[in-house]
């Protein structure tokens, strides 16, 4: 077993060298204290509870060694506050088994053990010291080089792994995260002006969007707006979800007012579903490389992401299913048409296969239509496949108007109810004056000019960025609004991103998008649609060929 140390390097061992020799006889145990500062103390670990160290001392005795009683608790509780006083410095083997072992040197005592353990993964990932993808040891093999016990450190890794620092798979063992460390929101809270180029969170082109005064004053013209300023139905006005269930038909998704709930955003729309269809701990499948809205929502409501195999059409039906055959997976959760951030997109058959696949598992399907608007008629989604088992979040967001923040949901009527619960439980009511301005520019057609302007935009900006980036690998898509591009060789994507934040752009690193244990890949996600001017998307992509063109130096 390994042993804790000092500042000053003393140590204490177990057993015979124990800090305290035991004189087994009479009424009790009686303790002869050693050496102030081990942490091996009556049979066990210094972090026993004080009542298992009293049990541990004899004091569930009666006898004749009641003087000896004050004693035992002087000198006990005094070697607990001088172990607090100081840092523990831990030896751990480098290999077990022949497998390569982290080595745990320092940890804060003053603190409960299973959080200093925390503390300690967490410092060694940042540093440096661990890196994405590392394999950890077994919950036993650390207990017994730390000398606590395994409740210890299972207690310890799930407070790593509810920071985002590690992940556990069944049958495989327990990693660093490859996103560990890395914030799963894609905002930045504590910053409130970004003078950067913005081309990582995706706006979707507000300068199309010059139609939204004349939208406005059609709803303020057929008056009765005092039926949008009492609280509504939680599921949303019968005539705002009979807009929604026109607009999912054009995906080939079949909705009535009734099958319809409308949130608050597709944010919004994660986590009613996640807190009301889900429980704490269960388990949603997704592709290994995915939009970071999940992750921070499935943190959030205490769900379990588990990466799912990609190719260039997304995610693998055969690794879904010995997923599913390994492991308890109640959902799954992707893009049908085009993936955030690879911008894979499924073709008819790899959709069907995948479908064949949910349905035979009885998996929850949550599929994200955000940029659906932008795709060609015809196209089906995944749930049009899939309308017993699946939920269906059309957001509005990308189309038009983003600060408005609505979402048309389309799920099984029997569920529509509980998400309707979630809207209640979170805000209780989808603002209705947000969602009859949407639907207004749905109904008056304006919706059709305000799409067509973007794709036209859009192709404008895919062109140019082509001509810019000729040379370089990146994968894009006229139904999306961002860029995966893969960087060149000497670059890792958290490197490429602090460089050009250094020169006054700002894109996001794989790290963000990153599920499991994996290391992400070299890649950086670009979104074409943020800069609000052709100018500054010019200026953005000066910015971009600056950084590649000129490596490190830059």
């Amino acid at each position: 077993m390994g042993s804790l140390k000092d500042e000053h390097g003393r140590s204490g061992k177990r057993d015979d060298d124990s800090q305290y020799s035991r004189n087994r006889g009479g009424a009790g145990t009686v303790f002869e204290k050693r050496h102030a500062f081990s942490l091996s103390a009556a049979g066990g670990s210094a972090f026993a509870s004080p009542a298992v160290i009293l049990l541990r001392c004899g004091y569930a005795r009666p006898g004749r060694a009641w003087r000896q009683k004050f004693t035992k608790i002087a000198l006990l509780y005094t070697h607990k506050w001088l172990v607090r006083k100081h840092t523990a410095v831990c030896k751990t083997p480098d290999t077990l088994a022949g497998t390569p072992m982290w080595n745990l040197k320092i940890m804060d005592t003053n603190k409960p053990l299973y959080i200093a353990l925390a503390d300690a993964l967490e410092r060694d990932i940042r540093s440096g010291v661990l890196q994405p993808g590392d394999r950890l040891p077994s919950h036993r093999e650390l207990a017994k080089a730390v000398g606590v016990t395994v409740t210890t450190i299972t207690r310890a890794y799930a407070e790593a792994e509810k920071r985002n620092l590690i992940t556990a798979m069944v049958g495989m063992g327990t990693f660093v995260a490859a996103d560990a460390g890395v914030a799963a929101s894609l905002v930045d809270t504590t910053v409130q002006n970004v003078k950067a180029v913005n081309m990582g969170l995706v706006h979707p082109l507000h300068g199309s969007e010059h139609y939204l005064e004349e939208v406005v004053g059609q709803v303020l013209a057929r008056g009765g707006l005092h039926r949008y300023v009492p609280y509504a139905f939680p599921q949303g006005h019968y005539g705002h979800r009979e807009t929604g269930a026109r607009w999912v038909a054009r995906f080939g998704v079949c909705a009535s007012a009734e099958t319809v709930v409308v949130t608050a955003g597709t944010q919004h729309a994660l986590h009613c579903i996640f807190s009301t269809l889900f429980e704490p701990g269960d388990r949603v499948a997704v592709e290994k490389y995915t939009y970071p809205g999940v992750k921070s929502a499935a943190r959030a409501n205490g769900i379990r992401l588990e990466a799912v195999e990609m190719d260039a059409q997304g995610m693998l039906p055969e690794s879904l299913d010995a997923l599913c055959q390994r492991q308890a997976v109640k959902g799954l959760y992707t893009a049908g048409l085009v993936q955030n951030p690879t911008n894979s997109s499924m073709g008819p058959q790899r959709r069907l296969t995948l479908s064949e696949v949910i349905r035979r598992h009885g998996l929850l399907l949550l599929e994200d239509g955000v940029d659906a608007f932008l795709a060609e008629g015809g196209e089906r989604t995944l749930s049009a496949l899939l309308p017993e088992q699946s939920i269906f979040i059309c957001g509005m967001a990308q189309a038009f108007y983003t600060g408005l923040r609505i979402a048309f949901v389309v799920a099984p009527q029997a569920m529509c109810a509980s998400i309707a619960q979630g809207v209640v439980d979170s805000i209780w009511m989808t603002p209705p004056l947000c969602a009859e301005i949407i639907c207004e520019t749905i109904n008056s057609g304006i919706a059709d000019k305000i799409i067509a302007g973007k794709k036209s935009e859009l192709d404008r900006r895919m062109a140019l960025f082509k001509e810019r980036l000729h040379g370089h690998s990146f994968v894009l898509d006229q139904r999306s609004m961002h860029v995966w591009l893969e960087l060149t060789d000497g670059w890792t994507s958290t490197a490429f991103e602090q460089a050009t934040q250094r020169v006054g752009l700002q894109v996001y690193s794989s790290e963000k998008f990153t599920v499991g244990h994996m290391p992400p890949p070299n890649c950086v996600r670009l979104a074409i649609s943020s800069p609000e001017t052709m100018q500054t998307f010019r200026q953005g992509l000066d910015l971009l060929v600056l950084v590649l063109e000129g490596g490190h130096e830059a």
